[in-house]
């Protein structure tokens, strides 16, 4: 795993547990710029550190999409 993707899970894990995590905003505090904070994300995902739960209403739209964060890579 990248030293950016292990440097964005050490910065997740620091949150408070109800933190509500969201790509943007660490895009905005972040000096690496979208795409490489979206592959980050992507890489933590890929190594089950994160799981991203999209849930949508009885029409199908997406209302919310959440990110749950592990310690250690887990399939949730």
């Amino acid at each position: 795993m990248s030293l950016k993707a292990k440097g964005l899970l050490a910065y997740l894990l620091s949150l408070p547990n109800d933190w509500e995590t969201h790509p943007t905003e660490i895009e905005e505090h972040s000096s690496d710029g979208i795409d490489s904070t979206r592959a980050a994300f992507g890489e933590l995902e890929r190594n089950e550190y994160i799981r991203h739960v999209v849930e949508r209403d009885e029409k199908g739209k997406i209302t919310r999409g959440i990110y749950y964060i592990c310690e250690l890579p887990t399939s949730l």
